[in-house]
């Protein structure tokens, strides 16, 4: 046997089999990919209905792992402490699951999963680097008790200068997880906390639409609330809580001017 030969051929073999691989990966990467030309397509359908897209679309949209929800309950106790500054004088109010906590012009609501701060009394944020130095001291706070919040978006509107927060797992924001700042125009502050933790589902993953398709999904839904028109701010893909089915779903966030409508990334059923 010419040994030269048959090393020659596997060499040979082995490199149009790479060839072939590689092509192979190349057209599976297109077909999980939204181009530029479908991009441009739902965004001219988006204007057709008044709609105008000022964001980029995520590109990849691979399988997504499945989660489901854990048990938490707020620390009562602690949440006093991390904004209540004085802790004497609070006045206490239970009605059913809700607990009010009242200083001052301060308050406190513990809703099952939901927490309202506000206090009227806090000073006016000179601009958009002060708010969101506020806003990261608080998360840095909330952070030690609950969570692992990282920025999402910063919005000007009519009330005041919004910033945002989700909670995070698989590299994927968790929608149903945040952190959200209102930071009024005249003073005072308001902020909002959601909190549905999740953990692995196991290795079970769901195939999802692409971003233009969820985009495309939500647009009759964003024509009804914003009948003289609109921007979309933002497309982000993550998880949802669907209080349906009340399960942690894989879905995509169409940010509208500070509001968020969402698209089961599985079914493309819009809400």
């Amino acid at each position: 046997m010419d040994w030269e030969k048959a090393r020659n051929y596997t060499i040979i073999f082995l490199l149009i089999l790479n060839i072939i691989l590689f092509g192979i990966n190349v057209h599976r990467s297109k077909e999980s990919t939204v181009t530029a030309q479908r991009a441009d397509t739902v965004s001219e359908y988006c204007k057709r209905n008044n709609i105008s897209v000022e964001c980029d679309l995520p590109e990849k949209y691979e399988p997504m792992k499945r989660v489901v929800q854990k048990d938490f309950s707020f620390d009562l106790l602690g949440m006093e402490r991390l904004f209540f500054t004085n802790l004497t004088g609070i006045s206490r109010t239970d009605v059913k699951n809700t607990v009010l906590l009242t200083n001052g012009l301060a308050t406190l609501k513990v809703d099952g999963q939901h927490i309202t701060y506000e206090d009227k009394n806090f000073a006016k944020t000179s601009d958009r680097q002060e708010a969101l130095s506020v806003a990261n001291r608080y998360v840095k706070a909330i952070m030690q008790s609950f969570g692992g919040f990282t920025l999402e978006s910063i919005n000007e509107t009519e009330n005041g200068r919004e910033i945002l927060f989700f909670d995070r797992i698989n590299g994927y924001p968790v929608f149903g997880s945040y952190v959200k700042f209102l930071f009024r125009n005249e003073g005072g502050i308001c902020i909002d906390i959601s909190y549905y933790p999740v953990t692995q589902g196991g290795d079970e993953v769901d195939p999802v639409i692409a971003s233009d398709e969820a985009l495309y999904a939500a647009v009759a839904k964003i024509r009804q609330k914003y009948p003289e028109g609109c921007r979309v701010d933002s497309v982000t893909q993550g998880y949802f809580y669907q209080n349906a089915t009340s399960e942690v779903i894989a879905g995509y966030r169409i940010g509208v001017q500070g509001e968020g409508f969402y698209v089961n990334a599985v079914t493309g059923e819009a809400y």
